[in-house]
């Protein structure tokens, strides 16, 4: 049995939002607060590396693929 392989890109509104959501909850955080100068923060003093929620939240948001944030090219019939 073959399976299809696909191509997709995620769409720039849903890597916004996700983004944000990632940003709020991280701006609380030691690392953003406590004033560290690490390699979590770029030059600006954005943390764009770390997860900031416990690794069993991030399992639960990460079970389902959420298609429609993704533009999906699927590729054509040989």
């Amino acid at each position: 049995m073959t399976h299809a392989r696909w191509r997709g890109a995620v769409w720039p509104e849903a890597e916004t939002a996700y983004d944000r959501v990632l940003q709020e909850k991280i701006r609380r955080t030691v690392w953003v607060t406590g004033g560290c100068r690490s390699w979590y923060l770029n030059d600006a003093g954005r943390n764009v590396s770390l997860w900031p929620d416990f690794t069993w939240a991030f399992a639960r948001q990460t079970r389902r693929f959420d298609v429609s944030s993704y533009e999906v090219l699927l590729p054509h019939p040989q």
